[in-house]
């Protein structure tokens, strides 16, 4: 009886470790990278993003303007966005609805990084299991010109760092922007 007991606990011990061992085989996102331009228009029902994207796709006296959009949905549907943008010569940073002036310094860091990027567009699709689903877009414009799209079903930072690593440095300067 002892040695049935005993076994049942091992069989369950197994069992347990076989299934979470399968669970974290399930959670490894595999992603393929294309080299696709996104749309930056908006359709969601959020009327201050729909706002700032009218007027990100417009002509504006921005000289910088670097917009991303995170939808993310599961049992709620939730849209974040953030705008980083500089105009007058100061650095701005818009953040769902609030808006705050930023220091020189990270106006010089920011601009720096941007000024050389060369036009990169990328689509990236990865395969999830998962009933939460998550749309990352991001979008640079410098002068006017659109010059770098990236768009995802994951975030940046749950994509293998070497198949994005020339547009993480950039969306990772952009989301440490506080």
């Amino acid at each position: 009886m002892i040695i049935i007991k005993n076994q049942i606990k091992i069989l369950f011990l197994l069992l347990f470790i076989y299934g979470c061992s399968a669970q974290n085989k399930n959670t490894n996102n595999e992603c393929i990278k294309a080299n696709i331009g996104s749309e930056t228009s908006y359709s969601g029902g959020d009327k201050y993003i729909a706002l700032n994207m009218n007027d990100f796709n417009s002509d504006n006296d921005k000289s910088l303007d670097i917009v991303r959009i995170l939808l993310d949905s599961g049992y709620e549907t939730q849209e974040h966005f953030k705008r980083v943008y500089i105009t007058g010569g100061k650095l701005y940073v818009v953040e769902n609805d609030v808006m705050r002036e930023l220091p020189k310094d990270k106006m010089d860091i920011i601009s720096s990084a941007f000024n050389n990027l060369a036009e990169s567009n990328t689509l990236v699709t990865c395969k999830v299991n998962s009933s939460r689903r998550y749309t990352y877009r991001y979008f640079v414009r410098v002068d006017n010109k659109l010059i770098m799209s990236f768009s995802a079903n994951s975030f940046p930072n749950s994509i293998d760092k070497d198949l994005i690593k020339d547009e993480l440095k950039f969306i990772t300067l952009f989301e440490d922007l506080k």
